[in-house]
């Protein structure tokens, strides 16, 4: 039971953690009502299908990616289903979506601070808490219209539910462990192995001899991992049907898939990929490199079992998902409770170092270090880039693409997002292409103009885009990416509808 004293001494740190929380609720739903909603294409269009159609949950349909629009399910489309709902019954806005996400990862907070408070006390596990919502990308991830905010709020409960099963020994807590890890691998299975391995070491180092505890655990893995061979064998079989896919999703039919997830020996033993995961992991997850140096301290001095467990789970899965992981700044969330648990012990012992005696001073370490919190949230969601949230250069191709396609047209389209981005502004129908290798084919043209497209739309990459990587070291030479660079890959003969330096729109 929580002493009140305790409570009442933590109470500037339950201050401080409400105002990130609330920083992240104004910086997502702000954005939102000025028409940039924080969004992922391929989860929002489901949702938007959902909103208009209906709910078919075995039946997602991912904006764009096939020619016939063949179900395409990757994780169990729960939030998509939410989001989908909560616009049908208030309104078309994007924002609603935003507020789903930010409601599924506000729950994910408290298993959080209570896995931190029954290993290192309540006051880390304020401070864990607090570095957790300061984290750049907790902040984009906490109300991003996508699945991964709900991904990382139930990782979070998995592990809180399986860390008391295994702490109790109880068999009480292996339906929610099961459950919520089950679910855990079908959402997103690098979560899950990493929070696997974590609670098997949790458990080697605590109770290594206990039969219980290790059948519980092995239970709970067995359990997901048939769920996920059935889920698997399930999208698999959409995935088979699917007319002109944007890639081959099947890990068993694609080398392409297969690299894409695992990457290969050349790749894991090239150390600029392993530079460039740091700098990313250093934006994302600390924003700052004082921050960075004081959680190393920490690992290095401060007593921290659980959150040396979970960085090995994390890393250990990196090294099998290597290039998802490498190349998706999302999937740094493996790596968050760990370094969020990993900071906040450290600002607490230097906290207890300084041997603050009064108030005033405590309540001014309190606050210093929550501006230098907000600095370094700041910093990092600069690093990350989030500008490009709010490049309009989408919504303006869209609206041309409005003006010359009707909504009787069917369009493919290059440059427009894997997963419907300018389909979803503009409101067509149509296919996401990955090149123009199709149109090589007069077989495929033929194909493609028997289930009714008749329109290309080729876009130039966003000036905004392109000025960003130029910025990047030895990049200063690079070209913009336009729509010129693949006129050789379109038939001459097609008539062309509109053409701009950032779109090409033509008829076949």
């Amino acid at each position: 039971m929580t002493n009140p004293s305790d409570t009442r001494r933590n109470r500037d740190l339950c201050v401080l953690s409400l105002c990130f929380a609330l920083f992240a609720l104004v910086f997502h739903l702000g954005s939102a009502a000025k028409g940039f909603s924080f969004y992922r294409d391929q989860h929002l269009g489901t949702a938007l299908i959902y909103a208009k159609d209906g709910v078919d949950f075995l039946k997602p349909v991912i904006v764009g990616f096939n020619a016939t629009g063949t179900p395409t399910p990757q994780e169990p489309p729960i939030w998509q289903a939410l989001a989908g709902l909560a616009m049908k019954f208030f309104g078309p806005w994007w924002g609603w979506a935003n507020v789903v996400s930010l409601l599924a990862f506000a729950t994910g907070l408290w298993p959080l601070f209570q896995i931190a408070r029954a290993h290192l006390g309540e006051r880390v596990a304020w401070w864990s808490l607090i570095c957790f919502l300061a984290q750049p990308l907790m902040i984009v991830c906490s109300g991003w219209a996508a699945t991964d905010g709900m991904c990382v709020a139930n990782f979070l409960w998995f592990m809180y539910f399986a860390d008391r099963m295994l702490r109790s020994g109880s068999w009480r807590w292996f339906v929610p462990s099961a459950l919520s890890g089950a679910l855990l691998a079908l959402m997103k299975l690098p979560y899950f192995m990493s929070a696997g391995i974590a609670l098997g070491l949790l458990l080697l180092l605590q109770y290594p001899r206990e039969k219980t505890r290790w059948i519980q655990l092995i239970g709970v893995a067995l359990l997901a991992g048939i769920a996920f061979a059935f889920w698997t064998r399930y999208t698999d079989a959409c995935a088979a049907i699917a007319v002109y896919p944007h890639v081959e999703l099947r890990v068993s039919k694609s080398e392409g898939m297969r690299n894409f997830y695992f990457g290969t020996w050349d790749y894991r033993l090239d150390p600029k990929n392993w530079v460039k995961g740091g700098w990313t992991a250093l934006n994302v997850l600390w924003g700052s490199f004082a921050l960075a140096a004081a959680a190393i301290w920490s690992l290095l001095f401060v007593r921290n079992p659980i959150a040396r467990c979970w960085l090995v789970g994390a890393l250990v899965t990196t090294l099998v998902f290597t290039k998802l992981v490498l190349i998706h700044r999302h999937y740094y969330a493996l790596y968050a409770p760990a370094a969020a648990l990993i900071t906040g012990a450290a600002i607490a012992s230097l906290e207890n170092r300084l041997s603050l005696a009064n108030s005033i001073k405590k309540h001014l370490f309190v606050a210093l270090s929550g501006i230098g919190l907000f600095i370094a949230t700041i910093q990092g969601l600069i690093g990350m880039e989030v500008v490009l949230n709010f490049d309009p250069y989408m919504k303006q191709a869209a609206a041309e693409i409005r003006k010359h396609v009707s909504a009787e047209d069917k369009i493919l389209v290059l440059g427009g997002g894997w997963g419907g981005d300018a389909l979803i502004h503009a409101s067509r129908q149509g296919l996401s292409l990955k090149s123009l290798d199709i149109l090589k084919s007069p077989e495929d043209i033929a194909r493609l103009q028997s289930l009714g497209f008749n329109k290309l739309v080729v876009m130039s990459e966003s000036p905004l885009l392109w000025a960003l990587k130029v910025t990047n070291p030895g990049s200063a030479t690079l070209q913009r990416s336009t729509w010129n660079d693949n006129l050789d890959s379109i038939p001459a003969d097609w008539p062309t509808i509109f053409e701009s330096p950032d779109l090409l729109i033509k008829s076949f």
